[in-house]
């Protein structure tokens, strides 16, 4: 396998997403609250790219939103899913953190991520796997966990049908091999799952699975799921460790993805009278997304949700 370059991989492989496109944003209404005026903030929102949608929930309450339900690609952030399973796996006693896993050839993706690098066989648990998938966004540990809960179970979590239910490496492999993706875009849902594991039998050339993002090859999940997956989980300390776009303002739980074209960061915080809040913002483009200008006018956005009364 070809060896990426580490800038190669902080500017690409952040995550993972795929599905219909959104309606045009014309089209939508934006809903704000009578009391939460929020101003400019949502015309910084609205000029991030083709597609946005946004999304503030304080409790049952919600703030503000536009497209909040429409599917849209999300990238790494579809990762919130195989959390929410898994941590109700826990939960409910079926299974531990402890438990212990052996990486195996199948479940080797591209990075983001550390665990493409160990041997086979390596034991780890699955509260590392945990970690690493939300706080580094390790491809190979989200596949590994993805195999253990199994994709049906994930993709009724994410909202997703169960063919398009890609793990990373199929995602990659796909995005590698323009033939077996238009295959795979063309054939009917229940031969999705063949061709994507053929894609997939070996190793994908990381030089060709970069670019832009290719519509139809990755997770769509709308900002009203992602909110309900963060939130029950959101004291679990592996969302902590990496606040992403909300350093600085708190405790607060994050997971994102992003590549060309891509990009999501969904949080969950409290508010200064600890109201639990979501703040989740998705930008999809056929072009370059000013990751800069996004984060400010997340930022914006967050502080905004924080400060209403």
């Amino acid at each position: 396998m070809k060896v990426f370059s580490r800038l190669a991989l902080t500017l690409f492989l952040w995550a993972i997403a795929a599905g219909p496109m959104l309606a045009q944003q014309s089209d939508q209404v934006v809903s704000v609250a009578p009391d939460a005026d929020f101003g400019d903030t949502l015309a910084g929102l609205g000029a991030l790219g083709d597609e946005v949608s946004w999304l503030v929930t304080r409790g049952d309450e919600e703030l503000t939103s536009m497209a909040a339900s429409h599917p849209m690609a999300v990238n790494s952030a579809f990762k919130l899913g195989i959390l929410s399973v898994l941590a109700r796996e826990v939960k409910s006693g079926r299974t531990d953190w402890d438990r212990v896993l052996r990486l195996g050839e199948a479940q080797r993706s591209l990075p983001s991520g550390r665990l493409q690098d160990f041997p086979d066989e390596a034991p780890v648990t699955l509260h590392t796997a945990a970690l690493l998938m939300i706080a580094e966004s390790d491809n190979t540990a989200t596949d590994l966990l993805l195999d253990l809960l199994g994709r049906e179970a994930v993709a009724e979590e994410l909202g997703v049908t169960p063919d398009a239910m890609l793990s990373t490496r199929e995602f990659f492999a796909l995005r590698a091999d323009p033939a077996i993706r238009q295959a795979w875009l063309d054939a009917l849902p229940e031969d999705r799952p063949a061709i994507a594991a053929e894609a997939a039998a070996l190793p994908p050339d990381p030089a060709a699975a970069t670019g832009p993002a290719v519509p139809g090859v990755d997770w769509y999940v709308p900002l009203d799921r992602l909110c309900a997956l963060i939130l029950p989980v959101a004291d679990l300390p592996m969302l902590q460790i990496n606040p992403g776009p909300a350093e600085g303002m708190g405790p607060a739980a994050y997971k994102g993805g992003s590549e060309p074209g891509v990009l999501n960061f969904t949080v969950a915080l409290s508010d200064a009278q600890d109201r639990p809040l979501c703040v989740a913002l998705t930008v999809n483009d056929p072009g370059a997304i000013d990751e800069q200008a996004a984060t400010a006018a997340f930022r914006a956005l967050l502080a905004r949700a924080m400060a209403q009364p």
